[in-house]
């Protein structure tokens, strides 16, 4: 080939070709480089290279010719390591990125050395392009992260560093770059660095001079031979402040009040995560349709409770994914989420919670006008307060169970305590009570030997008082010498006395019959006053204390007169200098213990209280024991207490005394309420006059006694009668079966053999209408009821009532009776 051809073809190459002779003098260049340098080859020729391009960067095309020259030595000289080899353009003006091929060549025993220019501008268009995109995906990624990354070379020199760490650390890039890294960890060399191979803490320091604790990551790599270094730092201040809250939070006590702990939470809650709100809720309604606070802590302070739907809104997520964490742009997420709107927040990390059967019951929550610097972090530390917030409220569940089954083992326990103290209690009463009646028994039982004693003897004085009484009322009747009657008197005053007694010792046996009427106790007292406080005497200051509203009673009104005399005379005999009485008539309240005796109802008391000396528990014992009596012999006869005892239990009531030595005595007689007014008819002691009309009737008397039998007889042969007598039941009835005419029998009650009881029914079988009237020293009324009965002894008037009850026309006048006395017997 022509070396014309062989230039041509040279020439139409795209790329350049330069040829140095061994002086390194340019022979030859084609026409690209010379379009691209500008320089015409009759420009260059015979020319160096430091001399046509003169500078440091050509020199180093210079230095490689010369290599090819004098060693052979082939070399590639690259842009990117050589970016301004020589100044080289394009068509279009723009520089011409280029790289070289220098090497040896041999021609006709001289070595030359070829310099091949490439042209590498498409390339490195496409590189850049790509560059700039990996670029703009680095600086996307690198830039968005929240941790500061930079990079320096191997001695530590800063090259290189992203937004995060320009807004960490305070410097600028200008301000950064060249730097040594101890301008931001002023604790760890630059050589240093290469050396860290996993995650260290260390301390960083700001443009400020304050310090942030962080964690240094060290990744190297190579570049065209070069060692770089990527280094990490990562800002440990969030999560040392989250580690500061848990230890807080676990430092928070259970025993701590309830809501006070739950705020404390709430509190360390937003401490930890550095944002401006976080809240504990849980249902509100078992539909878990809204959402009710516990504990909320917002800028700084304790907000009041409040309810949200649950609806559209974050922690409607929470509850049902388990967790929701919106790192930012809360509100476009959740437009419908009130507190977010009211609050202006940005962000947003929740946790659900459970109870300890692991059923959803609500939600820990934080959330902050500014995004989340670790959404991990932030996830992780609300997840662990929920965990403390769930065990929590579990704690409190199982603590408010256990106080309520304490509670209410306590109260069992209490009532069962106080059941078994109730019954202690009952039982020391019942045996109190069973003593009490023991002791009652006892004491009824010698009472009622003694009443059985008493009755007895009352039977038989009250026979011979019978016919004693009778006696001088018929003596009376027969004759008028006064100096005789006198002594009559005399004796029938003894009699009269004697029978006062016998009666006394009959209301002790309760054998006495007993005219009761309706009494109000206020009247009573009232009308007894002059005579009570007459017996009292002028030493001793009595009072009457009455209650208008105390209940009538059914009573005896004369036998309530005597006992009350009797206590008064009594209680003025125990204050012998004087002192002060007080009679009382009252209700007896129903908060009142009422003598055991007595059945419920109501009750009225009428007491005698005295300031005297008082009785000893000995005395006080047998104080109601007739005969009984702590007076001198000539000062009482111990019936009177007796008396008024066997007087009250006879009336339906009941006796009680206190008393203590030196202090005084109260005797209460505690008295039924009487059901109805009960009126006693008051008979008058004389006859009432009846018609002048003679008639006489045949009367049979019955009676054992032939001293109170005759007398009988002849008070009704006085009152004109024709009269029958018989010493027996038997006599009776053979009497009454061989009479044609009787009209009425009167017959004594207690007899040997048949009583008169028995008789009656034996006459009444056969004569069921025939009257009867019975008399008796001490029978039980009880036995009799519906009889007409007359005591013993009795007058010639009492003798007249009596048969008045049968036919008033048997009767006669006082004056009829004298006038028939007069006149003598009848025919």
């Amino acid at each position: 080939m022509a070396e014309s051809d062989l230039n041509a073809a040279l020439d139409a190459l795209e790329g350049g070709l330069i040829l140095f002779d061994a002086a390194a003098r340019v022979l030859w260049w084609n026409i690209w480089f010379a379009s691209a340098s500008g320089i015409s080859l009759e420009v260059g020729q015979g020319r160096s290279v430091d001399e046509i391009f003169p500078g440091p960067e050509e020199s180093r095309l210079q230095w490689a010719v010369a290599d090819a020259l004098e060693l052979g030595i082939s070399r590639t000289l690259s842009h990117a390591l050589n970016p301004g080899l020589l100044p080289l353009r394009r068509r279009d003006g723009r520089s011409l990125i280029h790289n070289m091929l220098v090497k040896p060549v041999e021609r006709a025993g001289t070595r030359l050395a070829l310099v091949q220019v490439i042209d590498a501008s498409a390339a490195h268009d496409r590189e850049r392009i790509l560059r700039d995109r990996l670029n703009a995906r680095f600086s996307a990624v690198v830039d968005g992260a929240f941790d500061a990354i930079l990079t320096t070379d191997g001695q530590g020199h800063i090259q290189w560093l992203n937004a995060a760490a320009v807004r960490q650390f305070g410097y600028t890039t200008d301000e950064a770059e060249g730097q040594e890294i101890t301008l931001l960890l002023p604790h760890q060399p630059g050589l240093g660095l290469g050396l860290i191979e996993r995650p260290i803490e260390s301390v960083g320091r700001r443009k400020d001079g304050t310090f942030l604790p962080v964690e240094v990551s060290v990744a190297p790599w190579t570049s065209d031979g070069r060692r770089q270094l990527t280094v990490i730092l990562r800002d440990l201040s969030e999560r040392k402040r989250a580690e500061d809250a848990l230890r807080a939070a676990a430092a928070v006590s259970s025993g701590t009040s309830d809501n006070i702990l739950l705020e404390e939470l709430a509190r360390e809650l937003a401490t930890g995560l550095g944002v401006e709100h976080a809240h504990i809720a849980v249902f509100a309604d078992a539909a878990g349709q809204r959402l009710r606070s516990l504990a909320a802590w917002s800028a700084g302070g304790v907000l009041e409770p409040f309810e949200v739907p649950v609806g559209d809104i974050p922690c409607a997520v929470t509850l049902a994914e388990g967790s929701c964490v919106v790192p930012r742009d809360a509100q476009a997420r959740f437009p419908k989420g009130s507190v977010l709107a009211e609050y202006g927040f940005q962000s947003y990390v929740g946790v659900r919670f459970h109870d300890a059967q692991g059923k959803p019951v609500g939600v820990v929550c934080a959330m902050d006008r500014l995004p989340l610097a670790n959404p991990d972090l932030a996830h992780r530390l609300v997840a662990a307060f929920a965990a403390r917030v769930g065990g929590e409220l579990a704690r409190q569940r199982a603590e408010a169970d256990l106080r309520s089954l304490n509670a209410d083992l306590e109260q069992r326990v209490s009532d069962r305590t106080q059941a078994l103290a109730q019954a202690a209690a009952d039982l020391v009463a019942e045996m109190k009570q069973r003593e009490d009646a023991q002791a009652a028994l006892a004491q009824s039982q010698k009472l009622e030997a003694l009443g059985q004693l008493v009755g007895g003897v009352a039977h038989d004085f009250n026979n011979l008082l019978a016919a004693i009484t009778g006696s001088y009322a018929l003596i009376g009747r027969r004759i008028q010498d006064p100096e005789i009657l006198t002594i009559l008197e005399h004796g029938r005053k003894a009699a009269d006395r004697a029978t006062e007694l016998i009666r006394h010792l009959l209301a002790f046996a309760r054998r006495e019959e007993l005219k009761p009427k309706v009494v109000e106790p206020a009247r009573l007292l009232a009308d007894v006053a002059d005579l009570l406080f007459h017996a009292a005497g002028a030493q001793v200051s009595c009072t009457i204390d009455t209650d208008p509203e105390a209940w009538p009673v059914l009573v005896d009104t004369h036998r309530l007169e005597v006992a009350l005399l009797n206590l008064v005379v009594n209680a003025r005999d125990a204050m012998p200098d004087g002192g002060s009485l007080v009679i009382r008539a009252r209700r007896l309240s129903r908060r009142e213990t009422r003598p055991s005796q007595l059945p419920e109802g109501d009750y009225s008391v009428i007491s005698v209280s005295d300031t005297g000396s008082g009785m000893s528990p000995e005395v006080l014992a047998r104080a109601v024991e007739p005969f009984f009596t702590t007076k001198v012999i000539g000062k009482g006869t111990g019936l009177g207490l007796a008396m008024v005892h066997g007087f009250v239990e006879q009336s339906g009531g009941a006796l009680t005394i206190e008393s203590r030595m030196g202090e005084g005595t109260t005797i209460s007689l505690v008295l039924p309420r009487a059901d109805a007014a009960v009126a006693v008819e008051d008979r008058a002691s004389a006859l009432v006059r009846v018609p002048a009309q003679q008639r006489t009737g045949v009367v049979l008397v019955v009676d054992d006694d032939d001293q109170v039998r005759p007398v009988t007889a002849a008070f009704l042969r006085d009152l004109g009668y024709d009269v029958l007598e018989a010493a027996s039941g038997d006599a009776a009835i053979s009497i009454v079966q061989a009479t044609s005419r009787l009209d009425i029998v009167v017959t004594d009650v207690v007899m040997p053999d048949m009583d008169g009881p028995t008789l009656a029914t034996r006459l009444r079988a056969t004569r069921p209408d025939l009257p009867l009237v019975f008399v008796t020293g001490h029978a039980d009324p009880g036995m009799l009821d519906g009889e007409t009965v007359i005591a013993k002894p009795f007058s010639p008037n009492e003798l007249a009532l009596g048969l008045l009850q049968h036919d008033p026309n048997w009767l006669r006048s006082e004056e009829d009776l004298n006038h028939h006395h007069e006149a003598g017997p009848p025919s």
